[in-house]
């Protein structure tokens, strides 16, 4: 939530105030709300999932899926961010901030011009399309425990290295030609 703030307050006006799930503090009319967490420790996230009939289609996202879904709640606009882990709360609030105009790229991100904050009309549910998605790091872990990189025998350190940042370029290389 606090990154999802922290983004927001770089291209929105809104006054963002952060409530603890649980909080029983009234929220003025009219006012919209973004509701982030797992059912698990919001109890909020929980009650919009269960009274939305939503809480079916959480689990199957697994631990880095997440679920973006517009409602109203208590007369107030509201958009919950909901995800079964941490992991993947994280990667929806990431891909709220995409719906907001926001655009990630590998040389840092590029934020909408300043406004009024709009709730966006959305219903996805994401899961991610690979079970493990760090290349690089697999590269290392590999040689590290092997002391091989590619089945080519034992190799320095510094092979790794140049193995794994060689694989960065490439990413970079296709990442341009999206």
């Amino acid at each position: 939530a606090l990154e999802l703030r922290s983004y927001l307050e770089q291209f929105t006006d809104a006054n963002i105030e952060p409530r603890e799930p649980g909080s029983t503090e009234p929220t003025p009319a009219g006012l919209p709300l973004l509701v982030v967490g797992t059912a698990a420790h919001n109890p909020l996230a929980a009650t919009l999932l269960k009274q939305s009939g939503l809480e079916t289609r959480l689990p199957p996202l697994g631990p880095e899926g997440y679920l973006l879904k517009s409602l109203r709640y208590d007369g107030h606009p509201t958009l919950l961010v909901a995800a079964n882990t941490p992991r993947g709360l994280t990667n929806g609030v990431y891909g709220l901030l995409e719906h907001f105009g926001v655009r990630f790229t590998m040389h840092g991100s590029r934020l909408p011009s300043r406004g009024a904050l709009r709730l966006p009309e959305v219903d996805e549910a994401k899961a991610p399309a690979f079970a493990r998605r760090r290349l690089v790091d697999l590269v290392r872990r590999r040689a590290a425990r092997t002391g091989e990189l590619d089945g080519a025998g034992p190799v320095s350190p510094r092979a790794v290295e140049r193995k794994a940042e060689a694989g960065q370029r490439q990413a970079r290389r296709l990442a341009k030609m999206a």
